[in-house]
């Protein structure tokens, strides 16, 4: 997968922006399996991440008490049933008072177009991801 310059430092921004918010206003990452959890490990996504499967066992728990206006970001594939998915477990998160940061997810989107999550450890080679993410490497324009 070849990138732009542009978009590699659009995507270590948004990592940027996910980990402070993990750290600040401790928002829970979802994604649908173990791959898309790799994935964003390896673009250096930190905080908590549950996996579709901890994340109904972690609703279900917590059905009686809602979720109190705890912030999520669900990053369900982009193709068709992704989509579906997510607008399901949007729902889910907002019946029981939690939010969901869409404008996360679609920014993700944006800055890469991709149909899978997990798609994202191709981004860029490991030492090229390094650099920019370390802000060695930037562009203006």
């Amino acid at each position: 997968m070849k990138m732009r310059w542009k978009t590699l430092v659009d995507v270590a921004i948004w990592v940027d922006r996910v980990n402070r918010l993990a750290e600040e206003e401790d928002l829970l990452v979802v994604v649908e399996g173990r791959s898309d959890f790799l994935a964003l490990r390896k673009l250096g996504v930190r905080g908590k991440m549950l996996v579709l499967r901890e994340f109904l066992e972690f609703l279900d728990e917590q059905r009686h008490l809602g979720l109190g206006g705890r912030a999520f970001l669900i990053l369900t594939d982009f193709d068709k049933e992704g989509r579906l998915l997510y607008r399901r477990l949007t729902n889910l998160v907002w019946e029981m008072g939690g939010i969901v940061r869409t404008d996360l997810r679609e920014k993700l989107h944006k800055c890469v177009r991709i149909e899978r999550i997990e798609d994202l450890k191709h981004l860029m080679s490991d030492d090229l991801w390094n650099l920019v993410h370390e802000g060695r490497i930037y562009y203006e324009g």
